[in-house]
Order: C-alpha cells, then structure tokens, then sequence
C-alpha cells in the first residue's frame, strides 16, 4: 500500500485530514499521529493510535503500548532540532523538552547516573513560568544558551535557579 493511499483511506477515517508517521510490521500498518502534550492544561492534541489491518482494510483505534516497542522506540531519540521545531511550533516549551535536552546533553557526562534535579512551577507566581534548579551548572548553562537559541527569555537567579518564561517571545526584538 503506498502512503497516499494510506493517507487518503486515514483521512476518510479520521473525517479529516491528519499527519502521521506510519510504521509496518505483520499485516498491520501502525499509524502514530503527531501529538504535542501541552502540561500547562495536562492534555493532548493530535490524532491519536491507529492501527491498519491491511487483510481486512479496516483501522483499529489502539493504546500507544500496543504499538510493538521495536517501531515505537527507533523514533524517540530527541535532537536539539526537534527540541527546538517543538517549541517554535507550539510555542511553549514543556517538561518533555526540558528533560530531554538534559538527558541528551548529559550523555557525555561521566558520572553513574543522572539526577535531573528540582522541577517546579510558581503557581502563586506565574503559571507561564519555570524555576529549575540542576546539580550540574554545565547542563543549565547550555539549557539556557539552548532556550535563548529559541528566543525564550530566561535568567540564573542569586541561588543558582534557572528561570524562564514557558513562552518564547514572539518577536525576537522584543
């Protein structure tokens, strides 16, 4: 089956049209909707899980853990492009990409094992705004050169915290 076709039967599925990764394996074509998670309201947007039975033409609504961890996993290594389009794209950046940054940057660390310190959000503050506080002064440093590269403002504080606006500004002259 090509993509268009898949394309064409998903989109006569869904009542709309979507973008999708698929993946084969069997007579079942996985098909993974692009969803971004938006942790500021803890919901999802996006089409969901669909699986294809390509015997019997039929889509079949699926839970992300049936999606066979060989497909599911060869797509999940973050880059600090992807990190970047993420939050340009839905212009916010959330805890997903926090500690994937972190965790990618500190793969070249040479300690036993990674702590990725004190998250928390100042509700009685700001909900737009993050303090984050890393053991390792490298990493926050290059979280911050990271965050400023997508023009999120952001500030080291008299303790040491990182604090940046969830947002990025939307005009890089601003």
């Amino acid at each position: 089956m090509t993509e268009e076709k898949l394309k064409e039967l998903l989109t006569a599925y869904r009542g709309e049209e979507v973008a999708f990764k698929s993946y084969r394996s069997g007579n079942y074509i996985y098909i993974v909707g692009v969803r971004d998670y938006d942790d500021r309201e803890a919901k999802a947007g996006g089409s969901g899980f669909v699986r294809f039975n390509t015997d019997t033409m039929s889509f079949e609504e699926i839970h992300y853990l049936q999606i066979p961890s060989e497909i599911y996993d060869d797509d999940s290594q973050p880059t600090r492009n992807s990190i970047a389009n993420g939050i340009v794209q839905r212009q916010y950046v959330n805890e997903k990409d926090m500690l994937d940054f972190t965790e990618m940057i500190y793969e070249g660390n040479d300690e036993d094992s990674f702590n990725f310190g004190k998250i928390f959000y100042n509700y009685k503050r700001d909900k737009e705004k993050i303090r984050a506080h890393f053991r390792s002064t490298e990493i926050r440093d290059a979280f911050k050169t990271f965050l400023e590269s997508v023009c999120v403002r952001c500030v080291i504080d008299n303790e040491g915290w990182l604090e940046f606006d969830r947002v990025p500004v939307q005009n890089a002259a601003e």
